[in-house]
């Protein structure tokens, strides 16, 4: 059949189809390969330069935003070695200052227990920190020490060959001395060097630490009919908020709200979108959560016309699940949105292509559909209206998040009793968020979080299969 006359659950494995793993992966790469895409950093600039022509490549009107001014931090080069060789995992947390190449003593964590005083063992020296270290940087410092070395510790499957990364509390320039962090083997040779007599660490970093505006990109899906002036929000952040190369956090996300696009643009064009519908606004943000909420401060009158939040963030690996997770089942006005991704994700379960696992949950806190929310439900309070917001992933931070499912969400696409297992990433916020070990791992996540959110869509609009249209279902609670 011509795809005109398309209709139902055959219509929306048409528009499925029209997800591309390929060019999924491909832009993950690219974006990688560009850099840290910090919001206000040349990388970041030519990231959303690249989204900017994706978008427009399928006929989209593209729109680019300069966020208002916040710091950044770019590290351009650095270098760590012992005596005997390098240690190539070496990476420098964010807002670290500058250090010109330096052979630096080693000092243990034990030297940061010694009151500082004249002669401090610390002072000069490049001091070793377990990376749960409350309050090692400020007495580092106090002890006049030159650098801090952290050390990830011997935690099974962690850290193993990457470094965990995160940036100074005293950031934006304050930071007086730098951060390096390393993996657990590398850790393991600092250990063991700082053991023998007059140990020594060669370190070097060349960062520039500033402010800048972070670069957003809006694309415009039109809306048509009496509904053309409503709009539903998709979303991801651009940058990797770490500092690191950020493949999973966010380049993952992006690259499923591209798919998205791709998918809903030639639903548009081949006439399978009602003639009533809202506009989909797509938006890579410059920098999370600050270009979202400049975006809603700067856009009071429009909000009321947002039908619908969607937001992905690190879409694109997990550790222990192949799970499709949906949130915020417990913010009330959630239901209608949330209702048709899970009748959605119930109808195309085990399909060729889609997923098997997938539930809703409640609210996490921490990513960019949370400014849509008021800070009962962990939201930012910027939005006065009840916008339903969810964000699509696969993964969330770095550990396992044990929940209490919300009464009446029990979902059919989830397989166990109890509370609700959400699924993490090894690499979240590391030198280890590569490609390599996350999207080309797991090569169809970000598939599935696009199909799931460009078929939740066309139902919401009103496009569903013949029956659906309008029928949020609920899933029925077992007997306890």
């Amino acid at each position: 059949a011509a795809a005109g006359d398309l209709a139902g659950a055959a219509a929306e494995r048409e528009v499925a189809a029209r997800v591309s793993r390929e060019q999924a992966l491909a832009f993950v790469r690219e974006l990688v390969a560009l850099g840290p895409r910090m919001g206000g950093t040349p990388s970041g600039d030519r990231a959303a330069e690249s989204v900017a022509r994706r978008l427009a490549a399928l006929g989209l009107s593209v729109e680019r935003i300069d966020d208002p001014e916040t710091p950044f931090h770019v590290e351009h080069s650095w270098s760590a070695s012992l005596p005997e060789g390098s240690l190539p995992s070496a990476w420098p947390y964010g807002f670290s200052p500058s250090l010109p190449e330096s052979v630096l003593p080693l000092a243990l964590p034990a030297t940061l227990e010694v009151p500082p005083g004249p002669g401090h063992p610390a002072a000069g020296a490049a001091v070793i920190v377990p990376r749960r270290s409350p309050g090692a940087y400020a007495r580092a410092v106090e002890r006049g020490a030159r650098a801090v070395l952290v050390d990830p510790g011997e935690e099974p499957g962690r850290f193993t060959d990457w470094a965990p990364i995160l940036e100074l509390p005293e950031g934006e320039g304050r930071a007086p001395i730098p951060v390096f962090a390393f993996s657990a083997r590398d850790g393991r040779r600092l250990r063991e060097a700082a053991g023998r007599p007059e140990p020594s660490v060669t370190l070097s970093l060349r960062s520039t630490i500033g402010k800048g505006r972070p670069r957003t990109v809006l694309a415009t899906l039109p809306g048509a009919g009496a509904r053309g002036g409503e709009i539903i929000l998709v979303c991801a952040h651009g940058d990797s908020d770490s500092g690191g190369p950020g493949a999973d956090d966010n380049a993952s996300g992006v690259a499923a709200l591209v798919e998205v696009a791709r998918a809903l643009s030639w639903a548009a064009a081949a006439g399978l979108l009602p003639g009533s519908r809202p506009a989909v606004r797509f938006a890579v943000w410059g920098a999370e959560i600050h270009s979202s909420r400049a975006y809603a401060a700067s856009r009071p009158g429009e909000m009321a016309r947002h039908a619908a939040v969607i937001n992905y963030d690190q879409a694109g690996t997990g550790a222990e699940r192949d799970a499709l997770y949906y949130e915020g089942n417990d913010v009330p006005w959630n239901e209608p949105l949330l209702r048709t991704l899970e009748q959605v994700a119930r109808d195309h379960a085990g399909e060729p292509g889609f997923w098997a696992v997938h539930t809703s949950v409640p609210t996490l806190g921490g990513t960019d559909a949370y400014v849509f929310l008021p800070r009962e439900h962990k939201g930012m309070g910027i939005v006065a209206e009840r916008i339903p917001s969810t964000t699509i992933y696969t993964s969330a931070w770095d550990a396992p998040t044990l929940l209490d499912q919300t009464p009446g969400w029990t979902s059919a696409g989830w397989p166990e009793r109890g509370k609700l297992f959400v699924d993490y990433s090894k690499y979240y916020h590391s030198s280890g968020d590569r490609p390599e070990v996350t999207t080309e791992a797991e090569p169809y996540n970000m598939e599935r979080c696009a199909r799931l959110a460009a078929l939740g869509i066309m139902r919401l609009m009103g496009s569903g299969p013949a029956g659906q249209k309008d029928r949020p279902v609920r899933d029925p609670v077992p007997p306890r």
